[in-house]
């Protein structure tokens, strides 16, 4: 006992059930004074009991993906220069911490609105072998959440599939308008026009699906 390094540890706990001995495993994080890995900061105390310090590696690499939406264009930097799995789950933790407004909850609502953008993509949008999140509708939401008027067109004449979303304000930008057409004609919807500043803009996008 005296050896282990301060952090986190797997422990491991004979348990029996119905007269068969079994183990299970549970991660803590131990403090040994006498061999410490590291100074041990209040800021570290808070990441090594966090979600994020035991993070699967698939997990956080996942995540990583999925944050570049919202990621500001010095995160994104960060981002393309983290090497190490402790690196990784380090930035996931400042991340979500630099957004968490309300503190005296214990609940950061922005990890937990980000989340559920994340499960409405990946539910209505997931594309044979593509998950929702990786969509360009997917990609939308969770970087601007719903929009305000969803106006579908699925089966018209002389053009593919195609939906028009209206935003009534967008980052302080009014009346944002996307529209998504499925061009392949297999459901895979992709963004061929919005009014987004700095998104795709093709004021001509009803000639690029029509059907020929």
């Amino acid at each position: 006992r005296d050896k282990l390094v301060t952090g986190v540890q797997t422990c491991a706990l004979p348990i029996s059930v119905s007269k068969q001995a079994k183990i299970t495993s549970k991660r803590i994080y131990l403090y040994n004074s006498n061999v410490a890995k590291e100074s041990v900061s209040a800021g570290n105390v808070e990441y090594i009991g966090s979600e994020y310090s035991v993070m699967a590696e698939a997990d956080c690499e996942r995540m990583l993906d999925q944050i570049k939406y919202i990621a500001d264009p010095d995160e994104l930097a960060q981002i393309s220069k983290l090497e190490s799995y402790e690196g990784k789950k380090q930035f996931l933790f400042r991340f979500w911490v630099s957004r968490n407004n309300n503190n005296a909850s214990g609940i950061n609502e922005s990890r937990v609105e980000f989340d559920k953008r994340i499960a409405y993509a990946n539910k209505m949008f997931s594309y044979k072998y593509k998950e929702g999140y990786k969509t360009d509708r997917g990609r939308v939401i969770i970087k601007y959440g719903m929009p305000d008027d969803i106006e579908r067109h699925p089966a018209e004449a002389n053009t593919q599939p195609y939906e028009k979303w209206t935003f009534n304000n967008v980052e302080q930008e009014p009346n944002v308008l996307f529209v998504f057409a499925d061009i392949s004609g297999f459901g895979n919807y992709v963004l061929v026009h919005s009014t987004k500043r700095n998104e795709a803009y093709d004021p001509s996008w009803i000639q690029r699906i029509q059907k020929y």
